[in-house]
């Protein structure tokens, strides 16, 4: 019992020695994930930062860090039929799109639009425009109007 109180107070349980499980006479290593398990029932708290170290004992330090957005980038790997769907939790793409809408030279031509009930039937008459004119549309918070997003989809198709 104390070795599992000295694995569970530990500041990194994952690197403790756990016990070999005994399985008809056999003594078999637990896997990491397996310890992970563990450390989840025993020790919630201390779960995430031992799967983040799992990640980079197995993976590297790459994986926990996420690159930072670039945005010249992915323009680069779009096209007039491919739109550029961003997924920003916290962030506010808004003023790096208006610099680099500045940049292009499209600045004039960029509609914000920050979606919520009523908002969709803009967003689409900006999307039509925006086809016509060869102008870009940026539909913010579109998590406030999910109801409207499978129309989203559609015209993205």
């Amino acid at each position: 019992m104390d070795h599992w109180r000295h694995i569970i107070e530990s500041d990194c349980p994952l690197k403790e020695q756990f016990p070999a499980v005994e399985v008809n006479d056999q003594k078999i290593t637990m896997s990491n994930f397996e310890k992970l398990t563990i450390i989840k029932a025993l020790a919630p708290g201390k779960f995430v930062p031992a799967v983040r170290e799992l990640v980079v004992q197995e993976q590297g330090e790459r994986y926990l860090n996420p690159p930072l957005f670039d945005i010249e980038c992915s323009f680069e790997d779009s096209s007039s039929t491919t739109p550029l769907i961003f997924v920003l939790p916290g962030a506010d793409p808004l003023q790096a799109l208006a610099a680099f809408a500045k940049r292009r030279k499209k600045l004039d031509s960029l509609r914000t639009i920050s979606l919520g009930q009523g908002q969709g039937v803009r967003a689409e008459q900006a999307i039509v425009e925006a086809r016509k004119q060869g102008s870009w549309v940026l539909l913010q918070n579109c998590h406030l109007h999910p109801s409207w997003m499978p129309r989203l989809e559609q015209i993205c198709d």
